[in-house]
């Protein structure tokens, strides 16, 4: 069922397209554009993959997950050292005037949504007169120069950590002996059951449930962020003190200023995916879709599925699937791509579809509204809340259902039109003055005073904000 969620979307036209396509019988696939299929990422080896698991187990079980998580990095091919000794100071307690607001996050990756949103966090806490740096476990070469090694962290009279937190990592009695005042920032954990027996990450975002849990009980931070209010809600059920929502993910630079033009009417019909291809991705439902779409669409069309794929057996699945159905030439799965490949990407596609069964904020769904590209998304509870007025959410996502409406899609503009409006609207919540404004309200509540406003206030442009120092 298509949920009424935009407000400039004819919803009861659009239903009755929709039913007329689903009461014509399917015809003969358009011919397939020329494309190929990318070699995927090299597969981890079985052998590599059950003593990943086997590592995990023993560091969850014997709480000893530095040193056993370090030597599976190691094994990962991730060159990660034991948490370094600090020099502190002694604890510290939140409040006064604010000099610098450093972040810590355990991974980064060039492209990778969370890393795109540390650095729009730097970028917005520089704009505020505030020193920051971007600590990491291990330094990825295509950022070296922008990032510093964890080691390198010392802790500092009025000083803020934020620590960004997506899954498990070997780092808490790092944490812990940081004696400048924390803040987390929580991306949500996917549940583990949504990922293979055999994943690595099902034991890490397990290892990152008993994190986020303990770091409650023992008030390792004094404050936690979080991208949406359905992952807010799960630091509010620990009780963790001075939580806000915050989408610091969205960074307004990183993206087009334009939406894209329409594509030329002989232009492949391109149906898009932008993430991990995963189980709870739902990958496969988009492989049927397609499959469907082809029986009622006259263009050439194809799918784009564009992002790594970190289990090997799922990503056979999928390569299964699609010569099951007889789909090679109309499907690429690229793989990891560079920002300039992504935005090609986003350039060529006319709709974006995702049927993942869990987001906790759905960065794509983002990037792809501020292309205008209309997005067709399967209904979840982070997923609904990103998307806002925008988009088109369904219900049951059912992939006959939802190939009829891509073929609805294809051949009248007004309803892309539409669509597009919503999502329009919807972005403006992202606007840099309103989160800048947001951060400054937070900092602002755990009372600190600005390092370089009149007596202490904080002011963006347009917006000045008092602090109410306690």
């Amino acid at each position: 069922m298509i949920l009424d969620t935009n407000p400039h979307l004819d919803l009861p036209a659009l239903r009755a397209q929709v039913a007329a396509i689903l009461a014509t019988p399917p015809g003969p696939r358009p011919p397939a554009p020329a494309l190929w299929i990318a070699d995927s990422p090299t597969p981890q080896p079985h052998t590599q993959l059950a003593l990943t698991q086997r590592l995990l187990r023993l560091a969850i079980r014997y709480h000893c997950a530095e040193p056993l998580t370090a030597l599976w990095l190691r094994i990962g091919g991730l060159a990660v050292r034991r948490s370094p000794p600090l020099k502190t100071n002694g604890p510290c307690a939140p409040g006064g005037s604010l000099r610098a607001v450093h972040q810590f996050s355990f991974s980064l990756g060039l492209g990778d949504g969370t890393t795109g949103g540390v650095f729009y966090i730097r970028r917005l806490l520089r704009t505020l007169g505030l020193e920051s740096r971007i600590y990491t476990a291990s330094v990825p070469p295509a950022i070296k120069d922008q990032v510093s090694a964890l080691s390198s962290y010392r802790c500092a009279p009025a000083q803020l950590l934020l620590c960004h937190h997506g899954g498990g990592h070997p780092f808490d009695r790092w944490l812990a002996a940081v004696s400048d005042p924390k803040v987390l920032v929580y991306h949500n954990l996917t549940p583990d059951h949504l990922f293979s027996p055999g994943d690595p990450n099902r034991l890490l975002v397990r290892h990152g449930r008993h994190q986020l849990a303990r770091w409650a009980t023992t008030r390792t931070f004094v404050g936690a962020l979080a991208d949406s209010d359905y992952n807010r809600r799960d630091l509010d059920a620990l009780a963790y003190p001075h939580t806000a929502t915050l989408p610091l993910l969205v960074d307004p630079a990183c993206l087009p200023d334009t939406f894209r033009p329409p594509g030329a009417p002989d232009a492949p019909f391109t149906l898009l995916f932008v993430g991990r291809l995963l189980p709870h991705k739902n990958t496969l439902a988009l492989i049927e879709i397609l499959d469907h779409l082809l029986g009622w669409i006259a263009r050439p069309t194809r799918l784009l599925l564009v992002g790594a794929a970190p289990d090997p057996t799922y990503l056979a699945r999928l390569h299964a699937e699609i010569a099951r159905r007889d789909l090679q030439p109309w499907v690429t799965i690229t793989g990891p791509v560079s920002p300039e490949d992504l935005a090609a990407c986003y350039r060529t596609a006319d709709v974006y579809v995702s049927a993942s069964q869990h987001e906790g904020f759905g960065m794509p769904l983002i990037e792809a509204s501020t292309y205008g590209i209309p997005v067709v998304a399967r209904e979840n509870p982070g997923v609904t809340e990103t998307l806002g007025c925008g988009g088109v959410i369904i219900r049951d996502f059912d992939p006959l259902i939802v190939a009829a409406l891509l073929t609805a899609l294809s051949r009248a503009p007004h309803w892309v039109r539409q669509i597009r409006a919503g999502q329009a609207k919807n972005l403006q919540r992202f606007a840099i003055e309103r989160v800048q404004a947001g951060l400054v309200a937070y900092l602002v509540e755990l009372g600190y005073a600005s390092p370089t406003g009149e007596n202490g206030s904080w002011a963006i442009p347009g917006l000045p904000i008092k602090n109410n120092t306690r």
